[in-house]
């Protein structure tokens, strides 16, 4: 078939094709992406390679109109999850960063989930579950085609599918941080969404959110009682939505707080939170100053904040400078909260009031159950605050800390596998390194700066400034990759 006689469908089906071929050319994927990407493509062939035989074999137009309708309609559908995924080639991600997040999701959902990071130009993250999406998707499709077209074709005539995709989700991050796995700590709240829909959080909420949300809309907001049936159970079941999204979100706040401490923190407050002092509630997220005060919540939960002496090493000094760092993270709880804009009528206003005291009844809860899916978050901060006085010793000395020697026994902590008989050796995990490395930026990272600009570090220019933060983070990443390394994680 020429060029020139192919439908839009098939246009659309080629070129995405080329998309997926163009993108294996050029740079290289992550296993689990280059394993997606292929299969989607022998799909699109196989799609393609169908119209082709129904336009010859089969004479039901409303037939073959319908299947050119149901194949474009799905190419709709996930093109542009596909295209991005091209885009997440291991020169534009960081991919320790990637392996690290697969690492923890696996550890903790005891499954082989991959993790796909792709960049994108604007100033938000997301998280979607495209193997999910695409199954669905795909599955749809063949199902249609199996029960609509087969039949009218000859048994011989075309081979079965390709099999639907393996699991799969995208986290999409900002593309001016690609090299930067210290700014990009805030995928693991990406992250928390994943665990939060694994768990099952929103089953076990969601019914009495909507009981509660009845009983008080019907008793407490005067002109709910003159709407339309119908428009009683939309409005119940919106805010009873708006409710459990705000939950969604602080469940994957608390979450990434549990997996690596403060440094989520920090990062959530440069990357996202630049009006933390808002105190408005929106459609999809509860107000920052709220969320910036349950973070620090959970910091002290944890015992991040004024940690039990057990937890501390012979280092004072380390611990009261530490503690200083953390306490910018402090946040202030308003007696007044305000609203989305789109909430301004004297129905909606009301209606929301009731969302947001619903929502802060549940806070101390969800706090728990995101706390409780990680077990050993405790013992991440226990380490941090064992081995971090010599992690920041090492990055200092611009070494990357992927092992520290101490001079006896650090209790609690686990020996590495690799260290030598009768040595102190061990491997910090990436939470440890990454919150010490925070510790040095906080610090204004004094010692780096002398070992570009001598003994004054007033003297560096803003370009070596910036290298020196970039040395810092590389030398996080790389330990972090030693780390993902040595435990098996490739």
């Amino acid at each position: 078939m020429s060029s020139s006689s192919l439908t839009p469908t098939q246009t659309l089906l080629r070129a995405l094709v080329k998309r997926i071929d163009d993108s294996k050319m050029s740079a290289n994927h992550l296993p689990e992406t280059a394993e997606f990407l292929d299969g989607r493509r022998q799909h699109v062939i196989w799609y393609d390679e169908l119209l082709h035989r129904v336009d010859y074999a089969i004479n039901d137009d409303i037939l073959r109109i319908s299947a050119v309708g149901e194949i474009g309609r799905l190419i709709a559908q996930v093109i542009d999850y596909i295209k991005a995924l091209c885009e997440g080639t291991t020169d534009c991600i960081p991919f320790t960063l990637a392996a690290w997040l697969k690492y923890e999701l696996g550890s903790l959902t005891h499954s082989a989930l991959g993790v796909a990071l792709v960049p994108f130009p604007n100033l938000n993250y997301f998280y979607q579950d495209i193997g999910k999406t695409v199954q669905s998707a795909f599955g749809d499709l063949d199902r249609f085609i199996n029960g609509n077209i087969r039949t009218q074709l000859g048994q011989n005539d075309l081979v079965d599918p390709p099999a639907l995709p393996s699991d799969l989700i995208l986290i999409g991050f900002q593309y001016a941080m690609s090299n930067d796995i210290l700014f990009n700590s805030i995928l693991f709240h990406e992250l928390g969404h994943h665990v939060y829909i694994d768990s099952k959080i929103r089953e076990k909420y969601m019914p009495q959110i909507t009981i509660d949300i009845t009983a008080r809309f019907t008793a407490q907001v005067p002109d709910f009682a003159t709407l339309p049936p119908i428009h009683k159970t939309q409005l119940i079941r919106d805010f009873s939505n708006v409710v459990e999204r705000w939950l969604n979100e602080l469940f994957s706040d608390v979450f990434a707080v549990a997996i690596i401490g403060p440094q989520f923190c920090f990062s959530a407050h440069d990357m996202a939170f630049q009006k933390a002092r808002s105190t408005a509630f929106s459609l999809t997220h509860p107000a920052p100053a709220l969320r910036q005060v349950e973070q620090w919540k959970t910091l002290e939960d944890i015992g991040w904040v004024n940690p039990p002496e057990a937890f501390i090493a012979p280092n004072s000094t380390f611990r009261v400078e530490a503690s200083t760092h953390f306490s910018q993270l402090r946040g202030t709880s308003p007696t007044v909260w305000s609203l989305d804009p789109r909430w301004n009528n004297p129905l909606h206003t009301a209606c929301a009031s009731i969302a947001i005291d619903e929502f802060l009844r549940r806070s101390p809860q969800i706090r728990v159950d995101a706390q409780n899916a990680v077990p050993d978050r405790v013992d991440r901060c226990k380490e941090f605050w064992r081995l971090g006085p010599a992690i920041v010793n090492t990055l200092n000395q611009g070494i990357v800390p992927s092992t520290i020697v101490t001079s006896g026994v650090v209790d609690d902590i686990p020996l590495s596998r690799l260290a030598p008989p009768n040595c102190f050796q061990y491997n910090p995990r990436p939470t440890t390194v990454v919150n010490s490395a925070r510790y040095i930026y906080q610090d204004g990272c004094k010692e780096i700066k002398k070992l570009w600009g001598g003994s004054s570090a007033n003297q560096l220019t803003r370009d070596q400034i910036t290298k020196v933060h970039l040395r810092l983070s590389e030398w996080t990443q790389k330990a972090v990759s030693d780390w993902l390394l040595i435990n098996g994680v490739s």
